[in-house]
């Protein structure tokens, strides 16, 4: 009955978020020109505002080979309003089985460029039912408080204050699997709005002045351009039109990398922005510890024991985006998505190829890498 009850929320709340976006019009802060580029072609885990579009359109997604998007976030109006579904877990006693999967792994960002801003619906392969008896422990209290906070921060519009009050409990080991996955779907939308659409929700809009570059204003922010582009619509990181109000977001990003999990989750100082499926080093080569981004190269060369691959060579194992931690380790994209989820590298961390330009685009040199088992 509880997963019935999910199931009907879940399409609701799309239905409800879908009408907010069909019905929300206006002019975007910063108009793009005609010809201005999509940004990322794909939606691994965010989709980015596109063209004139002046709504949340970030649309976050399972990870994987063959993953599709599940999860686009709904905008403030939306979320605003929600009611949490009280008599549904994990506000009750959870009555999931064995057959629960575990959270999956949505990447937050990826195809940067537009979409759709609706609720999130229910997850491909989420079993419609459960089983009779209860499996799984009552939800606990604190955890049934944080929703409460969650819900009223809501009803007040306080999008980024409800993404930090749930942050803190993302990945927390005393939740059952199906109150995890109910967590993270809420907080891929939160994410998306707070962080990834063009609502000033963190920091006050930045005024362009004359002779700003995008490379500048990142610069006094913390985070890279490139990012800033895609959120924005710009496709010129010179040529900014003086007066236009831009997103922006006060950086560092940071990263945690779960090598158990095969996991890395992107943190925006505590708010939770966004998790990717990682391949990791075979026989434990992965080394654990904190790490700060070393250089960011785009379309590195290969430099093996045995031979040198040029960056356009479809044989390099490093792909199109390499983020280096130092002492030869790194994070970046590959040539064998198949190997993404695994442990089949030399001690690097792998990212499919989309992912692997989403967090280029979202780490800065600088940004913490949180390495553990």
């Amino acid at each position: 009955m509880n997963s019935l009850k999910t199931l009907c929320m879940a399409i609701v709340l799309s239905a409800v978020a879908y009408g907010v976006y069909a019905t929300l019009t206006g002019k975007p802060d910063v108009a793009p020109p005609p010809e201005a580029g999509s940004g990322w072609d794909q939606s691994p885990a965010v989709q980015l505002p596109e063209g004139p579009a002046p709504v949340p359109t970030v649309i976050l997604a399972e990870e994987g080979p063959g993953a599709t998007p599940t999860s686009p976030p709904a905008g403030a109006e939306a979320l605003a309003g929600m009611q949490l579904p009280t008599d549904a877990p994990p506000f009750g006693p959870a009555d999931a089985g064995p057959s629960v999967p575990p959270a999956g792994d949505a990447a937050i960002p990826s195809g940067l460029d537009g979409g759709s801003g609706s609720t999130v619906p229910p997850q491909e392969g989420q079993p419609t039912s459960f089983n009779a008896e209860p499996q799984s422990p009552p939800v606990r209290s604190d955890f049934a408080e944080a929703m409460d906070q969650t819900q009223a921060l809501l009803d007040e519009g306080r999008m980024a204050d409800a993404l930090l009050n749930l942050s803190g409990w993302y990945d927390d080991p005393r939740l059952t699997p199906e109150q995890q996955t109910w967590l993270n779907d809420l907080l891929d939308q939160l994410a998306g709005t707070v962080i990834y659409s063009r609502q000033h929700l963190l920091e006050p809009a930045y005024e362009v002045q004359p002779g700003d570059t995008l490379q500048r204003v990142a610069e006094l922010y913390n985070v890279p351009w490139e990012l800033l582009a895609k959120i924005n619509g710009v496709q010129d990181p010179q040529r900014l039109a003086t007066g236009a109000r831009l997103k922006v977001l006060r950086g560092p990003f940071h990263a945690r990398v779960d090598l158990a999990a095969h996991r890395l989750t992107l943190f925006l100082e505590d708010r939770y922005a966004g998790r990717f499926t990682v391949g990791i080093g075979r026989d434990g080569s992965t080394p654990e510890g904190e790490i700060d981004v070393r250089d960011k190269i785009p379309n590195p060369t290969y430099y093996g024991p045995d031979r040198t691959i040029d960056s356009d060579d479809p044989a390099n194992p490093l792909g199109e985006f390499w983020i280096g931690l130092g002492s030869q380790l790194g994070i970046h994209g590959t040539n064998d998505p198949a190997s993404i989820g695994g442990d089949e590298s030399r001690g690097c961390i792998r990212l499919s190829p989309r992912d692997a330009q989403d967090v280029y685009d979202i780490l800065s040199i600088g940004s913490r890498v949180t390495i553990r088992r």
